[in-house]
């Protein structure tokens, strides 16, 4: 390799440090930098245990529902009267 091919290496190779480290970051770049590449887990962090929150009351209720509706069902003297509590009745094609 000749000398000024070298020194082109040198050169680019030098471009290349320069830009890549241009010194030490201000403390405001710092915590930008930090809240940029941590904050969208921290905020989908939130966000799935908000969700499972949700979900998690939506099936209690749906579960206090669907007991409620049993535990009225097993009260009601008539609940095998009309057209809903008739026997036979597919309840799934109204």
């Amino acid at each position: 390799m000749s000398t000024a091919a070298l020194a082109q290496t040198a050169d680019t190779a030098t471009a290349w440090l320069v830009a890549l480290h241009l010194g030490a970051l201000h403390p405001v770049e710092q915590a930008l930098t930090v809240a940029l590449a941590f904050g969208p887990f921290l905020v989908l962090g939130v966000v799935v245990a908000l969700r499972r929150r949700s979900d998690r009351a939506a099936e209690e209720t749906a579960g206090e529902a669907v007991a409620g509706d049993g535990a009225r069902a097993a009260q009601a003297p008539d609940a095998g009267d009309g057209p809903r509590g008739a026997p036979g009745r597919d309840l799934g094609r109204d």
